[in-house]
């Protein structure tokens, strides 16, 4: 299985990761570094941006970076999931799954079967 990064603050990330009962790293300080392919799941922050933590974590390992899971908010229509296109555009990344929060069970199926093709 492929190494999982994930940055959590609110819980709703947790939350997706423990739902989908995968082994995780969880980001502390962005200063992680990691020496094989993984996938991201991350939260939206402020105004639709990536977490600070989470970009200080891509300066040092965005080679190994192959999909993202972002969780957002819609109640916050104009940025929902913005980090996900942030990701795709600046990292050239696949996004695997835009949830809503902690995700639905339509999301779990999806991000299951992604990660099993990777």
């Amino acid at each position: 299985m492929i190494k999982i990064i994930y940055a959590s603050r609110s819980g709703n990330v947790q939350s997706l990761i423990n739902h989908l009962e995968l082994e995780a790293t969880k980001l502390e300080s962005g200063n992680e570094r990691v020496a094989e392919e993984f996938v991201l799941f991350t939260y939206n922050d402020g105004a639709g941006e990536l977490p600070s933590i989470v970009k200080d974590f891509l300066n040092n390992n965005k080679n190994y970076l192959v999909g993202a899971v972002v969780s957002g908010n819609p109640a916050f229509k104009n940025t929902f999931n913005h980090a996900a296109s942030i990701l795709e555009e600046q990292y050239q990344t696949k996004i695997i799954a835009r949830v809503v929060n902690s995700g639905s069970e339509d999301d779990y199926a999806i991000i299951k079967d992604a990660l099993s093709k990777l």
